[in-house]
């Protein structure tokens, strides 16, 4: 596989995630369940930034570097939120009411699909 190759695919897979991106939960966006500990949390978000954090990727152009720089202020939003109980809960019930009768949950391909 050559470097624009591996480009190319890196650049669907980041437009896949815009795509779902505003849909997903904070839980979705970093494949938590529920009732994750304090450890899950940390783990879920290290891998979420191994993936996505900009500064992992020096060698990308401007239009990834902003991609990612678009999904990664998201998911460091939610990592913001899930790990503070008050803003947590806050979150929980402002999510149901928002998704209330809607019954559909986007599709969410693994980290590991859409490794970069």
């Amino acid at each position: 596989m050559t470097s624009g190759d591996r480009e190319d695919r890196k650049s669907e897979a980041l437009d896949k995630w815009l795509v779902i991106l505003d849909e997903l939960s904070h839980y979705q966006l970093l494949q938590l369940e529920r009732s994750f500990d304090e450890s899950a949390l940390q783990s879920a978000f290290h891998t979420f930034s191994e993936t996505f954090h900009p500064d992992r990727h020096p060698r990308a152009d401007d239009e990834t570097k902003a991609k990612l720089r678009r999904i990664f202020q998201r998911g460091a939003e939610a990592y913001r939120v899930l790990r503070s109980p008050r803003l947590r809960s806050e979150y929980d019930l402002a999510w149901a009411a928002s998704r209330k009768g809607s019954g559909t949950t986007p599709a969410v391909q693994s980290l590991d699909a859409l490794c970069l």
